[in-house]
C-alpha cells in the first residue's frame, strides 16, 4: 500500500476502515432518515456549540463491552469513553499520563479541549438518530444481534490504528501531518478500526462500533479534524458457510454476496429505493476486489461507504485463523449532510 500508487487514498481523509470521512455539499439535502418525528433542520437547531455546528454527530447506547480502563494501552486492551465527562478534572487525569509538551506530541490546544465531547452519544442529535436506524437494520434483519460499541476511548495504541491493520509502516496516514500522536506508541484513532482486532480477538462474530476519530486536516467545506465513523463486522459460522456448498459458489462469494445483500438493505432503510452502484475499490484491510456503494442523487453518483471481505492476516492476527467475514465503514456526517 504505497502512497503514489494508491489513487483512493490521495489524503489521509480517505483512510479509514474504508472512507467516509469527507463530507460533501451535495449531500446537505440528502437526509432521508429524520421522516419520522422530525426533519433534519428541526433536530440540528438542537447543534448550539461551535463545534456541534460544524460537525453533526449523534449514537445511541443500548448495549456496551466493558474494557478496562487506564493507562495499560499498550496491552491491546481499549478505554471507555464515561471517564471523558464534562468534567476537566477526569479528562485531565486520563491524560496524565502523556506529556502535551514533548516534542512527540502533537495535538493541539483546540483538539485537547474537544476530546470526550461526546457528541455522538448525544440524543436527538442527527447523527443519534442515522446510527439508531443502522443498528435497528442490522439487528432485525440478522438472527444473530450484533454487539454495539459507541463508548470506547479514542486515545489508542498505534500498532491497534495501523499495524493490526496491514497499514504499511511507510504509509502516508502514519506522518504526524496527518495523524495526531500523544507519544510514539499511542495516537487518536483515524478510525474506528482501530478497535476492530480488540473485538476480535475478544471473540465478538457481529460488531458495530461507533466514535469519534480524529485527522489532522484543513478545515473547509468538505473537512474537519474531527468526525465520527460507523464500522460493522460479520464473522460467520462453519454452519453458515455450508450454505455456500448449497448454492454451488465459493465460500468467499457466499461471504461477498451477504455483505451486499446487508448494505443495500441498508441504504434503503435510510434513504429509499434509490438508484445504487457497486464500484471496486482498493483498501488494505480488505481483500481484492474491495467495493464502495454509490447512490445516485441530484445528477451524480455520490460515495455512501467502502467494504469488503476482511483479509485473512488480520483474521489470523486477531487469533481467529481461517475463519471468513466482512466489514464495512462509512462517515455519519457525510449521511447526515
Amino acid at each position: 500500500m504505497m502512497i503514489n500508487t494508491l489513487p483512493l487514498f490521495r489524503s489521509h481523509a480517505s483512510l479509514s476502515l474504508f472512507r467516509g470521512g469527507r463530507v460533501r455539499k451535495s449531500h446537505a439535502s440528502f437526509f432521508g432518515i429524520a421522516q419520522s418525528s422530525r426533519t433534519l433542520s428541526s433536530i440540528a437547531h438542537r447543534c448550539t456549540t461551535p463545534q456541534q455546528s460544524m460537525i453533526r454527530t449523534g449514537t445511541a447506547t443500548p448495549s456496551r463491552v466493558t474494557p478496562v480502563l487506564g493507562q495499560r494501552y499498550l496491552d491491546n486492551r481499549c478505554t471507555r469513553l464515561d471517564f471523558f465527562s464534562s468534567d476537566a478534572n477526569e479528562k485531565s487525569h486520563l491524560l496524565e499520563a502523556f506529556d502535551l509538551e514533548a516534542d512527540e506530541c502533537n495535538v493541539p490546544p483546540s483538539i485537547y479541549d474537544r476530546i470526550g465531547t461526546r457528541l455522538h452519544l448525544t440524543p436527538n442529535h442527527p447523527l443519534h438518530t442515522i446510527k439508531n436506524k443502522i443498528e435497528s437494520h442490522f439487528n432485525s434483519e440478522d438472527k444473530h444481534q450484533f454487539h454495539l460499541v459507541d463508548d470506547w476511548s479514542p486515545i489508542v495504541p498505534t500498532h491497534n490504528n495501523f499495524d493490526s491493520l496491514l497499514i504499511e509502516p511507510d504509509h502516508v496516514s502514519r506522518s504526524r501531518s496527518d495523524t495526531y500522536y500523544l507519544n510514539n506508541e499511542t495516537v487518536l484513532r483515524t478510525h474506528t478500526s482501530a478497535h476492530q482486532t480488540t473485538l476480535l480477538q475478544q471473540g465478538h462474530n457481529q460488531f458495530l462500533v461507533t466514535g469519534d476519530v480524529y485527522r489532522r486536516d484543513e478545515i473547509d467545506m468538505s473537512h474537519y479534524p474531527i468526525f465520527h465513523q460507523m464500522e460493522g463486522v460479520k464473522i460467520f459460522t462453519p454452519a453458515e458457510l455450508e450454505k455456500a456448498k448449497e448454492l454451488g459458489i465459493d465460500e468467499r462469494q457466499y461471504v461477498e454476496h451477504d455483505l451486499k445483500r446487508a448494505l443495500e438493505g441498508m441504504v434503503k432503510t435510510l434513504f429509499g429505493n434509490v438508484e445504487m452502484r457497486w464500484v471496486d475499490a482498493y483498501f488494505p484491510f480488505t481483500e481484492r476486489p474491495s467495493f464502495e456503494l454509490e447512490i445516485y442523487f441530484a445528477d451524480e453518483w455520490l460515495e455512501v461507504l467502502g467494504c469488503g471481505v476482511i483479509q485473512q492476516d488480520i483474521m489470523r492476527g486477531a487469533g481467529r485463523g481461517e475463519e471468513l467475514g466482512w466489514a464495512f465503514g462509512l462517515g455519519l456526517e457525510r449521511l447526515a449532510m
